[in-house]
């Protein structure tokens, strides 16, 4: 989401710059002191902004690892399931299909994260933890779920 600076913005954004030193993006010059948001140097117009130097995407990865993993997981037990059922062995066992199928909805759930990882992002480090583990925690009881149905076959 980018909001536009208004006018007061602006000048409080400049008001900021007055005494300190900030080079110019795109030439380095030094904008300190600066009265309008453009360069003296370079003449381009400035967009003057707060933001953050560097996010912290740790938890956000460790969230997707294991649903991407898991859909990697899903489409490549599906190649069996379906030589199984195509070459006439009959129609893998239901747990199979059950499992299978948590592959697909933890990726399902890999992509959404993905797709509001700005949302995650502006959770709390403490939250963005524990949904990062929540997220594992269920992938591994898949996993474990995974491994109990194959070894019974």
């Amino acid at each position: 989401m980018t909001d536009t600076a208004g006018p007061d913005d602006v000048a409080r954004l400049l008001e900021f710059l007055h005494g300190r030193d900030a080079p110019c993006p795109l030439c380095g010059y030094n904008l300190r002191d600066l009265t309008r948001p453009e360069c003296p140097e370079c003449h381009h117009e400035l967009l003057l902004t707060v933001g953050i130097t560097r996010p912290n995407f740790l938890w956000f990865l460790l969230a997707v690892i294991p649903c991407a993993f898991a859909g990697i997981a899903a489409s490549l037990l599906l190649i069996p399931m379906t030589l199984q059922t195509v070459m006439g062995g009959g129609l893998p066992p239901p747990p199979l299909f059950a499992l299978d199928a948590l592959g697909w909805l933890s990726a399902a759930g890999g992509l959404v994260l993905v797709r509001h990882r700005f949302a995650f992002l502006r959770q709390s480090p403490k939250r963005q933890r524990i949904l990062a583990t929540a997220v594992w925690a269920a992938n591994v009881l898949a996993l474990l779920a995974f491994l109990g149905v194959m070894a019974s076959l």
